[in-house]
C-alpha cells in the first residue's frame, strides 16, 4: 500500500488560525525563550532595532540639518513619518505571510521578536548595576541587587513604555504595525529619557509615539496603583498620580513613574 503524500497545508502552522492568535502565540512564545536563554541569545540574534537604528540615523542625517526653518523641519520629519512606516508596514506584512505560511519562517519570527518584546536583558542589567554601587558604595544593607534610581526607573519604563505597546501593536497587526513603531521609538531614542522631545523634526513622531504609548501606559499605571490595595498602610493617595500634569516629560512616561514612585 502506497503511502499517503505529505499535505502541504499541514506545514503551514498558522495558516488558519485567526490573526491575533497567532501573534499573541508568537509573542508568548518569544517571551517564554527570552525568560529560558534570553540571557545568552543577547547579541546573537538579529535585532530589528538596529535595523531601525541606521535607518533613523540616516534620515536625520539626510533631512534634519541647522540652518532650517522649524516649519521645514517640521515637514520633513512629517515626511519621514508619512513615507518610511507605510514602507516598514509593507515590509512587515511580508514577514506577516511567510509566517502564516512556513513553519521555518514562524521560527525566524520568533527569534526576531525576542530582542522586541524580552525582558530578561533588562533585568540582568539592573540587576548589574545594583551589584556594581553596592560594592562601590558599601550599602547597609549588603543586598548585592540594590537597585539605583535611573536603573528601576529605566525597568518601569521598560515594561510600561517598550515591552507592553509592543506587546498591543504586534497583537493587532503583528510586524506590520510593530516594525512602524519601532521606528518611530527609535527615531524619539534618548530624548525620551530627557523630557518631551522638543525639536520640530520629532513632532509628529512623538504625536505617533504617544497615541500609541499613552492608552498602553494608563492600563499598566493603573495596575502598578491597583497593587496597592494589597500592600498593608499603604497610602491609596498614589491613584492622584494620574491627574497630576506632567511639566517635562511626556505623559506615556510621567503616569507610571509618578504612580510607582508614591
Amino acid at each position: 500500500m502506497q503511502g499517503q503524500p505529505i499535505n502541504e497545508s499541514s506545514l503551514k502552522i498558522f495558516a488558519n488560525a485567526p490573526e491575533s492568535l497567532l501573534w499573541l502565540t508568537l509573542a508568548l512564545a518569544a517571551i517564554v525563550l527570552d525568560l529560558a536563554i534570553g540571557g545568552w541569545l543577547a547579541g546573537k540574534i538579529p535585532n530589528f532595532n538596529s535595523v531601525c537604528r541606521i535607518l533613523a540615523a540616516f534620515l536625520n542625517s539626510r533631512l534634519n540639518r541647522s540652518g532650517r526653518s522649524n516649519n521645514a523641519l517640521r515637514t520633513r520629519g512629517g515626511i519621514v513619518i508619512l513615507f518610511s512606516l507605510p514602507l516598514l508596514f509593507a515590509a512587515g506584512e511580508i514577514l506577516n505571510n511567510l509566517t502564516r505560511n512556513y513553519s521555518v519562517a514562524t521560527a525566524v519570527a520568533i527569534l526576531v521578536l525576542i530582542p522586541l518584546v524580552g525582558q530578561k536583558t533588562a533585568w540582568l542589567d539592573h540587576t548589574k548595576t545594583g551589584r556594581l554601587l553596592a560594592e562601590k558604595t558599601k550599602t547597609k544593607t549588603g543586598d548585592p541587587h540594590a537597585p539605583t534610581q535611573d536603573s528601576s526607573q529605566h525597568i518601569i519604563l521598560k515594561l510600561a513604555c517598550e515591552f507592553a505597546p509592543n506587546i498591543l501593536v504586534f497583537g493587532l497587526g503583528g510586524f506590520a504595525l510593530l516594525f512602524p513603531f519601532r521606528l518611530v521609538h527609535t527615531m524619539l531614542g534618548n530624548t525620551l529619557a530627557h523630557g518631551i522631545p522638543r525639536h520640530p523634526f520629532l513632532a509628529y513622531a512623538r504625536l505617533t509615539y504617544e497615541l500609541v504609548c499613552l492608552p498602553v501606559t494608563l492600563v499598566i499605571s493603573a495596575l502598578f496603583a491597583l497593587a496597592h490595595f494589597f500592600i498593608p498602610h499603604t497610602n491609596l493617595a498614589v491613584f492622584t498620580g494620574f491627574a497630576r500634569g506632567a511639566t517635562k516629560y511626556p505623559r506615556s512616561h510621567f503616569i507610571p513613574l509618578n504612580i510607582v514612585a508614591k
